[in-house]
């Protein structure tokens, strides 16, 4: 497993720096916390020390799935109203109210 995390790092008196990687690799998990902990059972431990690097000390958000589901149904549904679809259609394919709908296109009308 490669690191980026010994660039232009010396691995101090005495150590090589297979000896300091195998070092950081025993450490890391214990450094990490539960949502680093997903992200390495995920992605990799590479990835997890990756952000550690980048982002370590803040705090982000990771949109859930669903949100990005609702943002392409809602996207779908503004195109299609816009290509002449009638609401009440709309409402029966996406199984939603005409009530939601038209706040669907409300919302995409603000945003595009």
């Amino acid at each position: 497993m490669s690191t980026t995390y010994m660039s232009g790092r010396d691995a101090g008196p005495g150590r090589d720096s297979k000896e300091e990687e195998d070092l950081v690799w025993e450490i890391l998990p214990m450094a990490m916390n539960n949502d680093l902990m997903s992200i390495a059972k995920a992605a990799g431990m590479q990835a997890a020390f990756d952000i550690m690097l980048s982002l370590g000390g803040s705090t982000i958000y990771v949109p859930c799935v669903e949100d990005i589901q609702r943002r392409l149904r809602d996207a779908r549904i503004q195109r299609e109203y816009t290509g002449g679809a009638r609401v009440k259609d709309l409402s029966r394919r996406y199984g939603l109210t005409v009530r939601t709908i038209y706040k669907v296109i409300k919302s995409q009308a603000k945003e595009g």
